[in-house]
């Protein structure tokens, strides 16, 4: 263990640095506050001993440079004063010291405030070695959170359906924690096209976990979308609620997590120009057209997994030239502005109403770009965004 002892009587450091090296300690001596300083910030030391008065600078400013200079280690440093005042005491203490020694010091007196120093240090040591794998594992733990983060986004269409007269757009943007969003546009057929939008309840890798398993089902195996047949065309198509009810039997709610989630799910219809949906707790469907912007919020019924029984209404829409429908997700909703409001479906409907002679992708840019201003003050949005639309174009 080293020790810097800053001390301008020579008599006094004598005796101290006697005394240490007789204790087994490595000690290094200045005659001034400065020189003393310049010797810290070459070496490092486990404790000082400094005088208060000494050319240079003062032991209180070599305190208070000590604890700026914000090594990795502590050093424990300790005064030697003849002032036993209170208020001494307390600048000595404002200015970083750990201990006080009064002058003359007895052998005693010094090897207590030593030993105690040592404790600190030892203590101080164990906390630095425990902080240093809490920050590994926590870095490590980010690393694992970014990297499932891009393989759930990985899982995100690359390229929509190129559907003649149809324009489609997609939004998706996360927020800082591991979410539970997810979305895509599956061709079924010639003419039909399955779309859903769906979001896991809470945060973290569960939810993020459950989104990818729920994409899988819902993109890669389509027996829950199509029921095969022996006859021509070999298929049929699964109703939007037939949908909404299979996944409500094979996800019931987990009464340990509380975990469930909310879908919207439709077939586009390409050839005839329809929707078909059915929703299930999932923030309603907008219809923007030349009447305006309507909310349709009496289609579907409970989130899945809520009651173990529940059905599913559907709704069918006959869609026309610069007609829009747009799914989104409950963290535009709930996006919070500084006075902790939310964004609300009105604001939603009001924006899309004065941007509906734009381009889909500008209206999502924009409608995106409102929402980033609304929550500015929070840092952003606190759950994922996830925004899709269609618009059929005119002939």
């Amino acid at each position: 263990m080293k020790i810097l002892i800053a001390e301008d009587d020579p008599i006094s450091m004598k005796l101290l640095q006697k005394t240490l090296n007789k204790w087994g300690y490595e000690v290094f001596t200045a005659e001034d506050g400065l020189k003393a300083w310049n010797m810290f910030q070459d070496m490092e030391f486990d404790i000082v001993i400094t005088d208060w008065m000494m050319p240079g600078i003062y032991g209180t400013e070599l305190c208070r440079k000590i604890r700026k200079y914000a090594k990795v280690r502590y050093t424990y440093t300790i005064i030697l004063t003849s002032r036993e005042g209170i208020t001494d005491l307390v600048e000595g203490f404002e200015a970083g010291a750990d201990d006080f020694l009064t002058k003359p010091f007895n052998k005693e007196g010094l090897k207590s405030r030593i030993d105690v120093g040592i404790r600190i240090l030892e203590l101080e040591n164990i906390l630095r070695k425990k902080n240093k794998l809490l920050e590994e594992a926590n870095h490590k733990i980010i690393k694992d959170l970014e990297y499932a983060a891009s393989i759930q986004q990985s899982l995100l269409p690359n390229n929509l359906p190129n559907i003649d007269g149809i324009d489609m757009c997609w939004k998706f943007f996360p927020c800082t924690q591991l979410g539970g969003d997810m979305l895509n546009v599956l061709r079924l057929d010639e003419n039909h096209y399955g779309i859903y939008m769906l979001d896991v309840s809470g945060h973290g890798v569960p939810s993020a976990l459950f989104s990818v398993a729920l994409s899988y089902l819902l993109t890669e195996r389509r027996e829950i979308l199509k029921t095969y047949v022996t006859y021509p065309p070999y298929y049929i198509l699964t109703p939007p609620k037939d949908v909404l009810e299979s996944l409500n039997r094979q996800f019931p709610m987990d009464l340990h997590t509380g975990q469930y989630f909310t879908i919207m799910y439709g077939i586009l219809d390409s050839f005839k120009l329809t929707f078909h949906w059915s929703n299930a707790g999932h923030p309603s469907l907008i219809v923007v057209g030349e009447e305006g912007v309507k909310s349709l919020n009496d289609v579907g019924g409970p989130p899945i997994g809520f009651f173990k029984d529940s059905k599913y209404s559907e709704g069918l829409l006959r869609l026309k030239p610069r007609e829009r429908i747009v799914l989104y997700s409950d963290g535009i909703l709930e996006a919070m502005n500084h006075l902790d409001q939310q964004f609300t479906i009105d604001r939603i409907i009001r924006i899309l109403e004065n941007m509906k002679d734009l381009r889909l992708k500008e209206t999502f840019s924009n409608l995106m770009s409102e929402v980033e201003k609304w929550t500015s003050a929070k840092g952003g949005p606190s759950d994922d965004i996830s925004l899709l639309g269609l618009e059929i174009l005119e002939t």
